[in-house]
C-alpha cells in the first residue's frame, strides 16, 4: 500500500483541481465532447494538473529502487 500526501491550499483548490482532472479525462476519452462550450470558466489548467502530478511522483522510492539495484549489482558482480 502507498499513500500519496498532495499538498494544497484550501478546498478551493481541491475542487479545482478535481474538476481540471474530471474534465481532462472526459476530452481524454471522448475528443469530440463539448465541456468546454458549456461554461466560460471550464478551460482546462494543465499547469495546475501537471503540479499534482509532481506531488504524486515518488522520488523518494526512484531514489531507494536505485540504492537496492547498484547493491544487487555489485552482490551478483562479487559473486562471479
Amino acid at each position: 500500500m502507498y499513500i500519496a500526501q498532495i499538498k494544497l491550499t484550501n478546498y478551493d483548490e481541491l475542487g479545482c483541481v478535481l474538476n481540471n482532472m474530471l474534465k481532462l479525462c472526459i476530452i481524454a476519452i471522448d475528443h469530440n465532447a463539448n465541456i468546454i462550450n458549456k461554461n466560460k470558466n471550464s478551460a482546462i489548467d494543465v499547469s495546475l494538473i501537471l503540479e499534482i502530478l509532481l506531488q504524486l511522483f515518488p522520488v523518494d522510492e526512484f531514489e531507494l529502487l536505485t540504492e537496492i539495484n547498484q547493491k544487487l549489482i555489485i552482490d551478483i558482480k562479487s559473486c562471479l
